[in-house]
């Protein structure tokens, strides 16, 4: 494509849009559109479209002359109003009058001057039109040329409201317009069958009509279809076709002119279905027709749940005409409605939404079917196939309904299936898994609707009331007490009940190595869980001491190359990584790794959770490169041995997002991030601290960007999502934990983005003293992030010389724990802020030089750094250094 076609392709869409406007609404109009990427305005575009309506004006005025002065009839029939105009031409109510029946259409006329390239597209879409047959597409009746030489056709006439409209005015429920929505869908596969893509999916394209039966939709407008099959209509090919689209409702491809397909027409329903469920579009909050298809291009939309929520509490809520954030609109309140589309509904919109055409739905078909099976209760294909969501939607099925968690039935029957797997040891064993397996099946009636009348079971339920089963129902057989009791503490953990997890850990732990010897593999297996347990409450030393007596049993019953002995050594680097002992970490960690690749193989899932480990010492360490690539080695095993939603997987995504974040590739690493956290919430739900890391890590990622570009309203979505993360750290681990320092740490480098930096002198003190109660090693690398961002707030107040300290001490601490990470370059140059406010010039050239090259040699998330080192350069320059 050349850059002049790219040009006039720009120029035709803009003018598009201005010649349907008032006059004296283009200019405001042109303001936003004729803009360069950067934001500049671009007067030759401009120049060139203001051109090009000058010479449209005259044949506009003869297309709003009356009738009288122009057509009144085309063929059999007489023009009576007019109902709507766009960029082909003109639609008119028309009545037939040539004696022969009587009958209402819908007449389009090509608008006088239209370019001999559109007349030619307008008489291809008769032959579409003409092809299509179904009772929810409007048919068309009769075609022909006016006597003044102009193409037109007439359609079936149809009076009714656009479905959004319709939906809003009748109060529909959720239930409801997903029942007209599948109409559509069906409709839309009509039309794909016979090889046609509608290609501007809309409501004011969408119909619904009242009839006896009830509402019904009908699709108009094929004016910009494209034939898919090779023939003269699909030759007829144009510049206009590319870029005639709605640019709120179009794909990815459309915008960037790639190639049309069925997978076009199902992005566009994807948006139909958001906004019938939200009241907003996806990209509501991006603005003009620019920052809207670069949003298409770049940007993940909210999910729909969270979109209700950010337009109930109108934090990016700009609802149109036809938009509302309303859940009473939709029969509900706003935070049922939130409720209603968390889950199934958000994936299948979002399925629907994806950027890469072939992964969304194989055709509008199979949304639809999507959409039916959500309404059924049924499992839906944009969920993950797993034994606890099937179970969830039989739950779902029944009209008296219970209260479980997914979560609770998943992993209570994974402890079955792990107990199996663990079975292969010895025949002894696989008869303690048979009876593991028959007691947690048998305690899966305690949520089954014909054994408890319907009434309300919670998960924590479920899980208490086993925990007090085994007691009596495992008496006499300690060894499968111990293996369940085991399952049951990592579900505690993963719900983030950390007391009842060690207690149940320590007592299988204790079991095993009463029974089998403190070198048993099994024994290893518990005291690897409960250390972690133990290194995610912030008591290293009791986790490392663990780690240290099973690791020398370990090797003196199974030798040192045991898959169960490398267990404990990855939970032993785990542990250190967790304290900034790096340096003794990855010897841990690479024995680990050899070992399982040699005695399971490197498709294992041992494997896969070894690479998980070393991928976090290598971020820790700042090597940002090889962090990725082991990260995207374990997910890809995730993904085979668990499936696309699990929530290991989504730990790594998590993880993925920070490493490719730190590169600067800030929109990756949000894609990531969002992966995570849709994960996490149907996982494990909002209260967890996997759910809590992925909202402050998302809430980074929009100040970062903020940052980078300027937009203010990237600061108001992140302050949110950082509440919500430091609500849930504390509610979990108190207010001496280590996340919850770092989360107030985040909340200070939020305020200083925002420009209040006596907000963040107190974000940033809290956060040290929370370090303290938790007592976080002095050379641990989370706590320079505090002290440069406190030293950077009392810089901005004026106190650069109470500053200096703790940024040297920021400094030293990062040279020592994580020499070459590329924060180090963060602390020269926040501590050459400082010496240049006190006007030690040569001491803050010799430190800005030092950030300056490391930011040309090395790895990291260099981008709001070199704006700040920039701004901190200048000054210097100022003071004459």
């Amino acid at each position: 494509m050349t850059d002049s076609l790219s040009d006039w392709r720009r120029v035709e869409a803009v003018f598009s849009e201005a010649a349907d406007l008032p006059t004296e609404a283009r200019p405001a109009f042109l303001d936003g559109a004729c803009r360069t990427s950067d934001g500049a305005p671009d007067t030759d575009l401009r120049r060139k479209v203001e051109d090009l309506l000058d010479a449209d004006a005259p044949a506009a005025a003869f297309f709003d002359a009356p009738p009288p002065k122009r057509l009144e009839r085309v063929g059999p029939w007489r023009l009576v109003d007019r109902v709507g105009r766009g960029g082909m031409g003109e639609v008119w109510r028309a009545e037939r009058d040539d004696g022969r029946y009587e009958q209402t259409a819908a007449v389009k006329l090509v608008r006088v001057g239209l370019a001999p390239r559109l007349e030619a597209r307008f008489l291809a879409e008769r032959q579409i039109l003409a092809r299509l047959d179904h009772p929810a597409i409007g048919r068309l009746l009769d075609g022909g040329v006016a006597e003044d030489g102009r193409p037109w056709l007439a359609m079936e006439f149809v009076e009714g409201e656009p479905i959004t409209a319709y939906c809003d005015h009748h109060t529909l429920s959720v239930d409801a317009r997903l029942e007209l929505f599948r109409s559509v869908c069906d409709a839309v596969q009509s039309a794909h069958r016979k090889l046609v893509v509608h290609r501007d999916l809309k409501p004011s394209n969408v119909l619904v009509t009242e009839s006896p039966e009830g509402p019904r939709v009908k699709l108009l407008d094929f004016g910009i279809a494209k034939l898919l099959a090779e023939d003269d209509t699909a030759a007829v090919e144009t510049v206009a076709d590319l870029r005639m689209m709605t640019p709120e409702y179009a794909a990815p491809e459309q915008v960037a002119e790639g190639d049309i397909t069925t997978a076009t027409d199902v992005y566009a329903l994807g948006v139909l279905l958001y906004e019938l469920l939200t009241g907003r579009r996806p990209h509501a909050e991006a603005g003009g027709r620019h920052a809207i298809e670069q949003a298409i291009l770049e940007t993940e939309p909210l999910r729909p749940s969270d979109a209700v929520t950010h337009a109930t509490t109108g934090e990016a809520a700009r609802p149109t005409s036809e938009q509302t954030g309303s859940g009473g609109l939709r029969a509900t309140s706003p935070e049922r409605l939130r409720r209603r589309l968390r889950g199934d509904l958000d994936r299948i919109v979002m399925k629907a939404l994806r950027k890469e055409p072939e992964r969304r739905y194989d055709s509008a078909a199979a949304l639809g079917a999507d959409v039916r099976r959500h309404l059924q209760g049924l499992p839906v294909e944009a969920r993950p196939q797993t034994v606890g969501y099937r179970a969830s939607r039989f739950v779902r099925r029944h009209r008296t309904g219970v209260a479980v968690s997914i979560l609770s039935l998943a992993v209570v029957l994974g402890a079955a299936g792990v107990a199996l797997h663990e079975a292969d040891r010895a025949s002894e064993e696989r008869d303690r898994a048979v009876r593991a397996t028959t007691l947690l099946t048998d305690l899966l009636g305690d949520v089954d609707p014909d054994e408890t009348g319907g009434r309300q079971v919670a998960a924590v339920d479920l899980l208490d009331r086993t925990s007090a089963r085994l007691r009596s129902g495992l008496r006499d057989d300690p060894w499968t007490r111990a293996s369940v009791e085991a399952a049951l503490g990592k579900v505690y953990g993963n719900l983030g009940l950390f007391d009842r997890a060690e207690a149940l850990q320590r007592d299988a732990l204790r079991v095993r190595e009463e029974l089998g010897g403190p070198g048993h593999p099994e024994a290893l297996e518990s005291a690897a869980d409960l250390a972690t347990l133990l290194t995610q409450s912030s008591r290293y030393a009791e986790g490392e001491e663990i780690l240290e007596r099973a690791l020398a049993s370990g090797i003196d019953a199974l030798g040192p190359t045991a898959p169960a002995v490398a267990t404990v050594r990855r939970a032993m680097g785990l542990n250190l990584v967790s304290q900034g002992r790096f340096a003794e970490a990855e010897p841990y960690l690479r024995r680990a790794m050899a070992d399982v690749e040699r005695e399971l193989g490197p498709d294992h899932v041992e494997t896969a959770h070894a690479h998980a480990a070393m991928g976090a010492l290598l971020r820790r360490q700042g090597r940002l490169i090889d962090a990725e690539v082991a990260y995207q080695r374990a997910a890809e095993l995730y993904r085979t041995h668990y499936g696309p939603e699990s929530a290991r997987l989504g730990s790594v995504l998590n993880e993925l997002g920070v490493v490719v974040k730190n590169q600067g590739d800030y929109l990756r690493g949000q894609t990531y991030y969002r992966q995570a956290l849709g994960i996490f919430e149907e996982t494990y739900g909002e209260n967890h601290p996997e759910t809590a890391l992925a909202l402050s890590n998302l809430a980074l990622v929009y100040k970062d960007r903020a940052l980078m570009t300027g937009d203010e309203a990237l600061l108001q979505r992140a302050a949110p999502l950082l509440d919500r993360s430091l609500t849930t750290f504390r509610r979990l681990h108190g207010d001496d934990h280590l996340r919850v320092a770092h989360t107030e740490a985040h909340l200070g480098m939020l305020a200083l983005a925002e420009g209040d930096a006596v907000a963040a002198e107190g974000w940033f003190r809290r956060s040290l003293a929370t370090h303290d109660l938790a007592r976080t090693p002095a050379l641990h690398s989370a706590r320079p992030y505090p002290m440069t961002g406190l030293g950077t707030a009392l810089v901005h107040t004026g106190r650069a010389a109470e500053a200096v300290p703790l940024l040297r001490e920021a400094l030293r601490v990062r040279e020592v724990s994580t020499p070459g990470h590329w924060r180090i370059a963060e602390a020269q140059s926040a501590l050459a802020e400082a010496y240049v406010d006190l006007g030690r010039t040569l001491s803050a050239d010799s430190l800005l030089s030092l950030a300056e090259a490391r930011m040309v040699r090395g790895d990291g998330e260099f981008g709001p750094l070199r704006i700040l080192t920039r701004q901190r350069r200048a000054a210097l320059a100022a003071r004459g250094g």
